[in-house]
């Protein structure tokens, strides 16, 4: 299976709903269709591999029109990921196909004088694991004056 895949088990129908009975498929996966009475009674089975996947939910009293940043780090022996995902208001972002490992999740939190930034986050894809996520929480830290965005139209009239 390619990296950023995970292996979903082998079906008899087209829509992968159907599986193959448990006995039919080895230790390693491999399918090994038993004969009844000397025949195999189906002839086309299908494997189902799925994208493993990373979704990053921003939750938190923020604006709709805010982006945060998260820096993800992390991967495998075979393939390492550093890269950075970005959020718009309470929303989520998800990374596609990326490789079963370990992941260090971290929301760049330098900008913003508004908000306290979250602890990083430490998750495994995996093939119990294959469509992970991770939840971060802002919170405003009121110590700053300016930040409600509060408008007032201010109106001036020429003095004579």
């Amino acid at each position: 299976i390619a990296e950023g895949y995970y292996f979903d088990g082998w079906y008899i129908n087209e829509q992968c709903t159907d599986p193959v009975p448990d006995e039919w498929v080895g230790s390693d996966n491999r399918l090994i269709p038993e004969a009844v009475d000397g025949l195999i009674s189906q002839a086309t089975y299908y494997a189902k591999v799925v994208p493993c996947t990373l979704t990053i939910i921003k939750k938190g009293i923020v604006q709709s029109n805010e982006t945060f940043l998260f820096r993800v780090t992390g991967g495998n022996e075979n393939k390492r990921i550093d890269m950075v995902v970005s959020v718009t208001g309470n929303d989520s972002s998800t990374v596609q196909c990326i490789p079963q490992g370990e992941y260090i999740i971290t929301e760049i939190g330098d900008w913003s004088w508004k908000y306290d930034t979250p602890d990083s986050i430490e998750t495994t894809v995996s093939d119990g694991n294959y469509n992970a996520s991770v939840e971060f929480t802002n919170t405003r830290n009121k110590n700053n004056l300016l930040g409600e965005e509060i408008n007032i139209n201010n109106k001036f009239s020429a003095l004579s």
